[in-house]
């Protein structure tokens, strides 16, 4: 117990240079904004700057030049959603031909309200062709039955229609809707899942029709991101088209949108204490 008194206690003081117990000092002298922009005065630094954004915007010409030339090829037509019981007519002029032989795709995202809205009758989607339930030219019709909340994708060849009744979809909430045609197979995707796929009686007849939207009084709820692909569209590309959502957002949207989400539900209270002498 003696050593322990004998020693001499330590004492700590802000004046104490040498002391073992002083903490280095960050101070804002040293980094003042005249040796902040000294490292700036770099011919190395400056060209490196600026090498960085000329290469970003380069990659986003090309991002933006890429993404009209797909839209051209595939357009989208009523990318915010609209009234389905509000009729619209897209021409042929504005559709593209198959590029890669008796082959297409359509991809819409659909929200039904209610089946009250014309009980008994079936209730026009969408037809590329004659939007007429019975008639020739269909390729392909999407009608929801008059009865049930089922989809009737109708699908001419030369001599008929094939129609494939896909079973319970959802009601009063958003779901995507794939129709895939490749010369005599239909495929149809439900929330980017393949529920059926149809072996036709002949090959699909892909007419040169203009693009009718909810005729007939169309049905209750919205239709959305209404998409024509020049090609069949394998399960990848569709599960892909599903991800970007009822709006089709590409990803760097998405992500601003999520961030953005974030920040608005975070609230920041930050107190400055400025001591002036």
């Amino acid at each position: 117990m003696e050593a322990i008194e004998n020693i001499a206690p330590i004492n700590i003081t802000e004046n104490t240079e040498d002391s073992f117990f002083k903490m280095p000092s960050i101070s804002l002298d040293n980094l003042s904004i005249d040796q902040f922009s000294e490292k700036f005065k770099s011919p190395y630094v400056r060209y490196s700057i600026i090498g960085v954004a000329i290469l970003l915007v380069i990659y986003l010409c090309y991002r933006i030049y890429k993404r009209r030339q797909y839209y051209r090829a595939n357009p989208l037509f009523i990318k915010n959603g609209k009234d389905a019981k509000i009729y619209k007519r897209i021409k042929q002029k504005d559709i593209p031909n198959s590029l890669a032989g008796n082959e297409m795709t359509v991809f819409c995202w659909l929200h039904i309200d209610d089946l009250k809205y014309r009980f008994g009758k079936v209730k026009h989607v969408l037809t590329k062709g004659n939007p007429y339930i019975h008639r020739k030219s269909q390729c392909p019709s999407i009608w929801i039955d008059g009865k049930t909340n089922d989809l009737l994708v109708y699908i001419s060849n030369k001599h008929f229609n094939d129609v494939v009744r896909v079973k319970d979809v959802p009601i009063q909430k958003w779901f995507s809707v794939g129709v895939s045609i490749r010369d005599n197979i239909a495929n149809i995707y439900i929330d980017s899942n393949l529920v059926i796929s149809k072996s036709l009686r002949a090959s699909a007849k892909i007419n040169n029709g203009d693009l009718h939207i909810c005729k007939h009084g169309g049905f209750s709820g919205n239709i959305s991101s209404l998409g024509m692909f020049s090609s069949a569209l394998n399960v990848s590309q569709i599960k892909k088209l599903h991800n970007m959502g009822n709006n089709r957002a590409p990803y760097y949207m998405r992500l601003y949108n999520t961030i953005k989400g974030l920040f608005g539900k975070v609230s920041f209270s930050v107190k400055v204490d400025v001591d002036t002498e």
